[in-house]
């Protein structure tokens, strides 16, 4: 309700096509532009190509390290990466290089344990640091994107604003070195820039921006530099920025000039026991505002099983001073329920000072059909409270508030409908990919998507299954408690993998075995003899008679022909079978006549 006035207000509309071989992604209607290193992300409709390594998640984009030893004799080499073993290979005498190490993000070291034939050990051991920022050498990824921006997101539907183009590309140029370029276009407007990332060894990463804008008659610049190291116990960054006055970008209003200079430094240490510290510091100066002036103190700390503790510490240094101090502690009640107790002191800058507490008590909705809620109560005597349920066709949730003065209650339901091999599911809120399992006349059958419930079979042994990872394997898979002792299992898991927003449809090989025992009799009151095979016309599958006659056989259907043979003698009758809910019904004895050699 906008204005006194109802009515309903469109989000995002868009079509998105992946092509996973090549790892590239178009699409059409509203979208997020890509802001590269330097540029600032807009909302905007219109047409978006570019890199998409998502749809490979296994795809390695970043540099892969590697180490290199000598080994006298035929060895084994153990390779260990942060001091945890990663691979195992067997070397011949020579040098030898150890290739496409597994490393993660900031500073560690490699070290290789050579073993030889007569049990001699070597250790050699290599420094490295690693930047996620990188790309491998001869890696590319690009963005285009063309349209126009979009205004007053959330309020109206359709306000698009003024025609932009823009193009990001950036390369692996090598294992240190990733460059990239960017331009913008807008009517009466153009930005272009350069930046790179570089790997110092065993230091961190530098990185540099340089850009460029025109607009009417006037021209402006920016230029970053930056510094960073991720280490263990000690990581740290730097950072500053100058843009001259007339620097104008996408995104920048026309009234706003970028800050004449902003500096940063971030300082860190992380201890093995005792939790961890940080310091930062900002520092801004603005050419029609004020400057800013802020540094902060955090320590959080593991509490084990008891939960963890956040305290931290705000100053602000301009004009007008303040200080903030705010403390968290949060403690597991159980695997999905939580309370958390928190308390901040704020000092203005009149002087005055104003403490508030704040408890929460909160439990999570699990994936499948369940309720999650929060309480929260503070300390100026307002409360919240929120109810959220959701079952296999949505979900559904009751939120109220109240403060010293006022109230609100506001309900709220969500859902969706899919539609796959002519079927159509009502479900809960779609926004990833799906898949519908299909277990053939078994309905209020459980499934599992990870191992987590996520929902049970409709009436015709069908169920949709809502939030599935796009490009990556999931894991769908069948309670077997919920199935009759007469079911003919194939398999109770299969993996999928779906496209991004798109479904897919997994038949499960499980169905009703329609089996029923019986004895069988000749025409001379004898029992089939014990060894003696039954067959039905046109399959394949074979029962073995046991004693007295007595054999199991699948598949029936209400009149089934079947033919027993034994000691090169065979002979054919009919049996009658009627769906029951006995797992193991007795069809009595059955006489086989007409024996021939």
């Amino acid at each position: 309700q906008i204005n006194g006035r109802r009515r309903l207000t469109r989000l995002e509309t868009n079509w998105t096509f992946d092509d996973p071989e090549k790892m590239q992604r178009l699409r059409l209607g509203d979208a997020i532009s890509t802001p590269g290193s330097w540029g600032r992300p807009v909302r905007f409709g219109g047409i978006q190509f570019g890199s998409y390594f998502g749809s490979q998640p296994g795809f390695i984009t970043v540099p892969l390290q590697s180490a290199a030893g000598l080994a006298e004799l035929p060895s084994t080499v153990d390779v260990f990466v942060n001091n945890a073993l990663v691979s195992q290979q067997n070397v011949p005498p020579g040098p030898f290089t150890i290739e496409n190490l597994p490393v993660i993000s900031g500073a560690g070291e490699v070290q290789l344990v050579v073993r030889d034939l007569l049990g001699r050990e070597q250790i050699v051991t290599q420094p490295f640091y690693a930047s996620q920022g990188l790309l491998r050498p001869g890696l590319s990824s690009f963005s285009y994107e063309v349209g126009r921006v979009r205004e007053n997101f959330g309020i109206n539907s359709n306000d698009y604003g003024h025609w932009f183009g823009t193009g990001t590309y950036r390369r692996g140029i090598s294992t240190q070195l990733t460059a990239e370029v960017r331009a913008e276009v807008m009517p009466g407007q153009t930005t272009a820039g350069v930046g790179g990332d570089y790997v110092l060894p065993n230091i961190g990463t530098l990185s540099g921006r340089f850009a460029g804008s025109h607009r009417q008659a006037e021209s402006g610049w920016l230029t970053y530099l930056g510094i960073e190291r991720q280490a263990r116990p000690w990581s740290l960054g730097a950072r500053t920025q100058w843009a001259s006055s007339g620097f104008r970008q996408l995104g920048q209003l026309v009234s706003e000039q970028a800050p004449a200079q902003a500096s940063s430094v971030n300082l860190s240490y992380a201890a093995a026991t005792g939790g961890s510290v940080g310091l930062a510091l900002l520092i801004q100066s603005n050419r029609l505002k004020a400057d800013v002036r802020i540094a902060t103190l955090s320590y959080s700390r593991s509490l084990g099983r008891m939960g963890s503790l956040v305290v931290s510490a705000l100053r602000d240094f301009s004009e007008r001073p303040s200080t903030s101090v705010f403390a968290l502690l949060s403690i597991p009640l159980d695997a999905s329920s939580s309370v958390s107790l928190s308390a901040q002191s704020t000092r203005s800058p009149e002087g005055e000072t104003r403490t508030d507490f704040v408890t929460t008590l909160q439990g999570n909705m699990p994936v499948g059909a369940g309720y999650g809620y929060r309480l929260m109560a503070r300390s100026d005597r307002s409360a919240e409270a929120a109810l959220s349920w959701q079952n296999d066709v949505g979900t559904y949730s009751l939120e109220a508030a109240r403060s010293q003065d006022s109230s609100a209650a506001r309900l709220g339901a969500s859902g969706g409908l899919a539609l796959l091999g002519g079927d159509v599911f009502a479900s809960r809120r779609i926004d990833q990919s799906f898949a519908v399992a299909r277990i053939a006349d078994y309905p209020n059958v459980r499934l599992l998507a990870d191992n987590q419930p996520v929902g049970r079979t409709n009436a015709s042994g069908s169920a949709l299954i809502p939030a599935l990872r796009a490009y990556d394997r999931n894991v769908i898979s069948v309670d077997q408690r919920d199935l009759p002792l007469d079911a003919q299992i194939g398999t109770l898991k299969l993996e999928v993998v779906p496209y991004f927003r798109s479904g897919v449809s997994v038949d499960f090989p499980i169905q009703q075995a329609r089996g029923a025992t019986f004895t069988i009799r000749l025409d001379n009151g004898q029992p089939m003899p014990m060894g003696a095979t039954v067959q039905q016309a046109g399959k394949a599958e074979i029962h073995t008679v046991g004693e007295a006659g007595e054999v199991y056989v699948t598949g029936l259907a209400p009149s089934t022909r079947l033919r027993a043979t034994w000691r090169n003698q065979q002979c054919e009758f009919d049996v009658r079978f009627e769906a029951s809910t006995d797992p193991l019904p007795d069809l009595g004895v059955q006489v086989c006549t007409g024996v021939t050699p």
